[in-house]
């Protein structure tokens, strides 16, 4: 493990998601949880400077840099990342939380982007739990969120990514 998360990281002090790969919002998260999960040091102030250089003008992050709109898994990643090293402030919560929020869609859940036409359920999931940990969960529907949850639930049990997505599988179900 501890290979694998040395072979992608980067000089800017984030990490890439494989070796000589660009600098990812999620890996970075990842790999610097993973690190401090084996009490292993991480500099969280040259990862939260590599982060930052993700963050678009209307708010929120993308997941690689050159991508052209900010994404809820990325945000939520940096969001997360940025409250639990102690890092965030106003200026970085409340532009995420705005992002976040406006990614609710018509159906309860979030959307990965602007440009998805309906909510899923990692994207709603990685939202609430970084705007949880930034105290700004009420920005969201939380009745409309908790109806989008229970319509992902499937039949036989798990849960599937969307509304009557019968395919259920684990990482949704997490």
């Amino acid at each position: 493990l501890l290979g694998c998360i040395a072979r992608c990281a980067l000089p800017s002090g984030g990490w890439a998601g494989v070796p000589a790969g660009p600098l990812s919002a999620y890996t970075t998260f990842i790999a610097a949880l993973c690190l401090q999960m084996l009490d292993e040091p991480v500099d969280l102030r040259a990862a939260a400077a590599a982060l930052k250089g993700l963050e678009q003008p209307a708010g929120g992050y993308v997941e690689a840099a050159g991508e052209p709109v900010a994404q809820t898994s990325a945000t939520a990643a940096v969001l997360t990342f940025l409250e639990a090293s102690g890092l965030s402030g106003p200026g970085v919560r409340h532009p995420a939380a705005g992002l976040l929020a406006s990614m609710q869609a018509s159906d309860g859940g979030l959307k990965a982007w602007a440009g998805a036409a309906s909510g899923d359920l990692l994207s709603t999931f990685t939202a609430l739990l970084a705007l949880g940990l930034a105290g700004s969960a009420s920005c969201l529907d939380l009745p409309a969120l908790g109806r989008f949850v229970r319509d992902c639930a499937g039949p036989g049990g798990g849960f599937g990514a969307y509304p009557g997505d019968r395919q259920t599988d684990v990482e949704y179900t997490y």
